[in-house]
């Protein structure tokens, strides 16, 4: 038996669609019941055998509620694809900006546009969404602006006074020499 067919099977008995969010519910509730102690305390541990009964009755409950599920299982995957989409932008921002307090002004304005465009462009052609037409650069319209940032980017290195000796300046030095 191949993935595929292991996972087709576990949906067909309805693992993704009862299974698991009964699992989710019970573990929410269960460690919600144990961190807050609402039952009570035994010898300054919470009561588990009485939190663990009131987790089961709720999880088995709201799998009973057919619309309550359907609800769960449109809901988590749109926010697991949020989280992964935030913490993608997270990271690359991270990748651009690293440690330094160099980016903190325009540079960091910058990347921070740069990722923000970078996430909407890995997300629009799975989700359907669709640049207006005046806004799909031509391959002319890349080049133009690509030549303008390139001119800007050298123009700013060069003429702008560093406050110390910072990464980028390093690269420079590196790649054309000390003045």
């Amino acid at each position: 038996m191949d993935f595929y067919s292991f996972i087709s099977q576990l949906q067909a008995i309805g693992f993704f669609e009862y299974v698991l969010p009964f699992l989710l519910v019970f573990a929410i509730t269960f460690s919600i019941l144990e961190k807050t102690k609402i039952f009570g305390t035994v010898n300054n541990q919470p009561r588990t055998n009485v939190n663990v009964l009131v987790s089961l009755i709720i999880a088995a409950l709201l799998i009973a509620q057919t619309e309550i599920v359907m609800v769960i299982n449109t809901f988590i995957p749109k926010m697991a694809l949020f989280i992964l989409v935030v913490l993608m932008f997270l990271v690359a921002f991270g990748m651009l900006t690293g440690k330094t307090e160099e980016w903190g002004g325009i540079m960091g304005v910058i990347a921070l546009i740069v990722c923000f465009l970078a996430v909407i462009w890995a997300l629009t052609p799975t989700a359907g969404i669709y640049w207006p037409y005046w806004l799909r650069p031509t391959y002319q319209d890349r080049a133009w602006i690509f030549l303008l940032a390139t001119i800007v980017l050298v123009i700013w290195l060069i003429a702008r006074k560093p406050k110390e000796q910072s990464p980028a300046r390093d690269i420079m030095e590196t790649l054309f020499g000390k003045k």
